[in-house]
């Protein structure tokens, strides 16, 4: 389930035991979620100019619409220098090359 978004409860607990000084593998296992669920969430909450404070006091949508922004990743060139190769191979494929 690759870039799906966690429920704000659990990444609340995320950043509670971080803020508390839990390493990375001990939150994902007393969690349930691998160690790079873990480190992205907690870099993001790095990113961003809030303390765990400020975050216990928002609502989720608010704190859903602070990690929200770091999901939309760009996209690499070389991806999307690939488009026109496949835009050939879809015409081929329809019969219209």
């Amino acid at each position: 389930m690759a870039n799906k978004s966690i429920a704000m409860n659990k990444l609340r607990s995320i950043i509670r035991l971080h803020n508390e000084g839990k390493n990375k593998s001990f939150i994902s296992r007393y969690l349930g979620f691998s160690r790079n669920t873990v480190h992205k969430y907690v870099q993001q909450f790095q990113r961003i100019d809030l303390t765990y404070d400020n975050i216990k006091d928002i609502s989720d949508l608010e704190l859903y619409q602070c990690f929200e922004l770091d999901f939309q990743r760009e996209v690499p060139d070389r991806l999307k220098s690939s488009k026109p190769f496949f835009h050939t191979c879809k015409k081929s494929l329809d019969g219209q090359a």
